[in-house]
């Protein structure tokens, strides 16, 4: 196995062992979402002000999902 090989298959478990966490605290994020953060907080997004943004989108969300059946 190539180090490139090893260094995706580290990601993958990573990415992994991650998404078994949000599943643990109920955060709702699906992998690629949780992909999306991790290359988002590499870029330099502030934790904090990512798991804001979350809250807030999945607050939006369920306004409208409540919304749209009414």
């Amino acid at each position: 196995m190539s180090d490139q090989e090893s260094s995706v298959d580290k990601a993958k478990r990573v990415l992994d062992v991650l998404y078994d966490m949000s599943e643990v605290v109920n955060a709702g994020l699906n992998p690629e979402a949780i992909g999306t953060c991790v290359e988002l907080l590499e870029a330099g997004v502030k934790p904090r002000a990512l798991a804001k943004i979350i809250k807030t989108l999945k607050k939006d969300a369920k306004i409208q999902k409540l919304n749209s059946k009414t």
